[in-house]
């Protein structure tokens, strides 16, 4: 298939994505859109839109994966996007852990309400201060942003471009990782690292109902940072598990799971339209979202397959 590229005007793809969203039925149905996605994969320039998630303000870079994906798709995350309209209700308070340029971010922050409450960890300074930028833009006062990793320990780390997935010739912002793919590489930068339970006691949290952990391997680090946090607001988690960014940081990706069952969690794989399949550490395969329930929630809330 062909490729085209817009150097300097997104014009035309603000004019095309607007056809192609009158054509999907409500987002049921994205032909047109997975079509437009592939002709411009390497368009360039800087969006703005004015309608992401009905009605909320974000610039997005065409050339990135990530965001070129929500500007023709409406989301990356779409299954969990469609979980959270499910489980996440006004005055509910929730993380998000690895949140880049706020997808999941803007959409809790909606969710959530005035009375609620969101904190955004992104420890990348520029994808930070885009984050920052359309929290204030959205006037989304609910939203905190810490420029913060998370991990088992205090200290800072050296934060690489990634551990070696994703293409080359493919601008991924959303592969950052504390466990690089080579000797060779260098780093983006170095962050500062704290546990979540510190966070939280520092900051005097008192209420915490879902944490999302989407950090590139360092999702079992972040857990075991998290044990008190876990004993005692028991929040629903959602996860990205995966086997190759596992490996890298050292462990199986089925630790994770083994960890959480210490705790009473329960598993279920988060698919389509947010629709949930029960889930064991005998049967991950090499990528899946995850909803974790703790002990005494383990009939989850949301659609079951």
């Amino acid at each position: 298939m062909r490729h085209y590229t817009s150097v300097t005007n997104p014009k035309l793809m603000l004019t095309l994505r607007k056809a192609a969203k009158r054509l999907s039925l409500g987002g049921r149905v994205l032909l047109a859109q997975r079509l437009l996605r592939r002709c411009f994969r390497n368009a360039k320039g800087i969006a703005h839109i004015d309608d992401f998630d009905g009605d909320l303000t974000i610039d997005l870079r065409l050339s990135e994966h990530m965001q070129r994906r929500m500007f023709w798709m409406g989301y990356y995350n779409r299954e969990i996007v469609a979980l959270l309209k499910g489980i996440l209700h006004p005055g509910m308070v929730m993380i998000d852990v690895g949140a880049n340029i706020g997808e999941i971010t803007l959409v809790a922050a909606k969710l959530a309400g005035s009375t609620g409450r969101v904190i955004a960890f992104e420890p990348v300074s520029d994808i930070a201060a885009s984050l920052e930028q359309s929290v204030a833009r959205n006037r989304l006062k609910q939203v905190t942003v810490a420029r913060l990793g998370l991990s088992d320990t205090n200290g800072t780390a050296p934060l690489y471009a990634s551990c070696g997935q994703g293409r080359a010739d493919d601008e991924n912002y959303g592969l950052g990782t504390l466990y690089g793919g080579s000797e060779t590489d260098n780093p983006l930068q170095t962050i500062q690292l704290t546990t979540l339970d510190a966070y939280l006691h520092e900051h005097a949290i008192s209420r915490l109902d879902i944490v999302k952990i989407d950090i590139e391997g360092a999702e079992l680090p972040c857990l075991k940072g998290a044990g008190h946090t876990l004993s005692r607001y028991k929040p629903l988690l959602i996860i990205e598990i995966q086997e190759q960014t596992s490996v890298i940081a050292g462990y199986r990706q089925s630790d994770i799971l083994d960890y959480l069952e210490t705790f009473g969690y329960a598993f279920h794989a988060i698919g389509r339209n947010g629709r949930l399949t029960p889930l064991d550490a005998r049967h991950l395969s090499a990528y899946q979202n995850v909803l974790c329930t703790p002990a005494g929630n383990n009939s989850p809330p949301g659609a079951m397959a």
